[in-house]
């Protein structure tokens, strides 16, 4: 039976099972390849502008480490 039903007091979940042939998925997974490669070109320039987004981030949070370490050790000495 491809068609199950399950009932709960306050739902019923109707599961279907679906047989796919490994072919349909080969070609779905190849279509999302082309379509990876076609926009690849724009993302590189995207990519490269976030990196330096990711960068300046990453030193704002190094920055804000160090302060957070520094009044930690402060207030130990007190």
């Amino acid at each position: 039976e491809s068609i199950s039903t399950i009932k709960n007091d306050d739902m019923v979940m109707t599961t279907e099972k679906i047989e796919v042939s490994s072919e349909t998925i080969n070609e779905h997974i190849t279509s999302v390849i082309i379509d990876e490669n076609v926009s690849t070109e724009s993302n590189m320039h995207n990519a490269t502008e976030a990196a330096i987004v990711e960068d300046s981030q990453e030193n704002i949070d190094s920055i804000t480490t160090e302060k957070v370490e520094s009044s930690t050790t402060t207030e130990q000495i007190e």
